[in-house]
């Protein structure tokens, strides 16, 4: 099965450590939908909408957050994996 990779709120998109201030900005029925994440390590701040971090305009695209998804077939849940196990399984997939 192919999962969708999100971004993990609270690891830090440009650095990848998850040491962040999360302050949440839209939530509704309580499910999150959008907030501000800054890094307490580097001083990153990035907008995260929707399962994703937004890049400013004209700011080069980062993408270095931990990320997670939904395990559909092995009991449910969410599942994080790091960056580097992302960019494995991504990698795999592309042969």
């Amino acid at each position: 099965m192919t999962h969708t990779y999100y971004d993990l709120l609270g690891s830090c998109n440009k650095c990848g450590l998850s040491n962040c201030e999360v302050e949440e900005t839209h939530r509704e029925e309580g499910t999150l939908y959008e907030a501000l994440n800054k890094c307490l390590d580097c001083g990153y701040e990035g907008f995260w909408a929707f399962g994703f971090y937004e890049n400013e305009m004209g700011q080069q695209f980062i993408d270095k957050c931990d990320k997670y998804y939904f395990d559909h077939e092995n009991g449910g849940g969410f599942k994080t994996i790091t960056r580097e196990e992302y960019l494995n399984i991504t990698k795999e997939g592309v042969k």
